[in-house]
C-alpha cells in the first residue's frame, strides 16, 4: 500500500478481509496550504462546488468558520468525482447533487455539461491534474481554482524490510507512482492501478501495469488484486 492511510483504513480493512497482509509504505504526506477561506455570504455566490478527492473536502471544510459549514451544508450544487469524495462529504454533513459515472475528472467534467458563465469553486490539490480546469474553460465557465492542500513525497526509513515481504503493490494516484519511480525504479512485483490515470502514470514510468480497478474504486481495486491473485493460484497449480 502507497497511500497514506491509518492501519485501520478502508485499503487496509479490504485487503484483510480477502485474507491478506496490508504492507503500509506511504510514499506521500498529505498536508494543508494556508488560503483564503471564503465567508458563508461568499459560500452562496457559487453555483457548483466541485471536489475531486475527500482530501480536498477535508481540508476545505475544516477552514470554514461554523457560519460558512452552515451554508455549504445547504449548497445544492455540490459535484464530486468519486464515492470517495461523496463519504468525505456527508461525513462533513453535505450531500452531493452529483457524483461522476466514471470516476476521473473528465468524466466529471462531461456530467457537469456547458457552464457558460456559471461560477464554480474548485478547491484542489497543488498536484491535480489539468483535465477538469481545462474542460470547464472550454465551455466559458467562471472558474475559481483553490489550493487547499498540497502532496509532499517521502520514503519511509524502513522501506527495503517491507518490500522484501511483498507480493504486489497498489497504486492509488499518479503522485504515488512519481514517488516511488524516483526512490526505487520500476517495481519488480505485480502492479494493481486504481484507476486508467494512475496505471497511465506508471506506464509513463516504465511500470508494468498487471490490472487496472473497475470501477475505479477501492472495491475494484480489491477485485483486480483478486482476479490475479486467483490466475497465479491456478498457473501454479497447473
Amino acid at each position: 500500500m502507497t497511500r497514506p492511510e491509518p492501519e485501520n483504513g478502508p485499503l487496509s480493512d479490504a485487503i484483510r478481509k480477502e485474507g491478506g497482509q496490508p504492507l503500509h509504505l506511504p510514499l506521500n504526506t498529505i498536508e494543508p496550504v494556508p488560503f483564503r477561506a471564503p465567508g458563508p455570504a461568499e459560500i452562496t455566490t457559487w453555483d457548483t462546488i466541485v471536489f475531486t478527492s475527500a482530501n480536498g473536502v477535508r481540508h476545505f471544510v475544516a477552514r470554514l468558520s461554523d457560519e460558512a459549514r452552515r451554508e455549504l451544508t445547504k449548497h445544492r450544487g455540490i459535484a464530486v468525482i468519486g464515492p470517495a469524495t461523496a463519504r468525505g462529504l456527508t461525513d462533513a454533513g453535505c450531500s452531493s447533487s452529483l457524483v461522476a459515472t466514471e470516476h476521473v475528472a473528465e468524466s466529471l467534467a462531461s456530467e457537469l455539461g456547458p457552464r457558460e458563465g456559471k461560477r464554480i469553486l474548485w478547491p484542489r490539490g497543488n498536484l491535480a491534474r489539468s483535465a477538469f480546469p481545462d474542460a470547464m474553460r472550454l465551455t466559458g465557465a467562471l472558474l475559481t481554482e483553490l489550493v487547499v492542500y498540497r502532496t509532499v513525497a517521502v520514503v519511509p526509513e524502513n522501506a527495503a524490510e517491507i518490500l522484501r515481504d511483498a507480493d504486489a503493490i497498489t497504486f492509488t494516484s499518479p503522485s504515488g507512482v512519481n514517488a516511488w519511480a524516483a526512490a526505487f525504479g520500476a517495481p519488480p512485483i505485480m502492479v494493481a492501478c486504481i484507476g486508467p490515470v494512475t496505471a497511465a502514470a506508471a506506464a509513463a514510468r516504465g511500470f508494468e501495469v498487471t490490472t487496472i480497478a473497475n470501477p475505479y474504486t477501492l472495491t475494484g481495486l480489491m477485485s483486480g488484486l483478486r482476479g490475479i491473485f486467483s490466475s497465479a493460484a491456478g498457473h501454479g497449480s497447473a
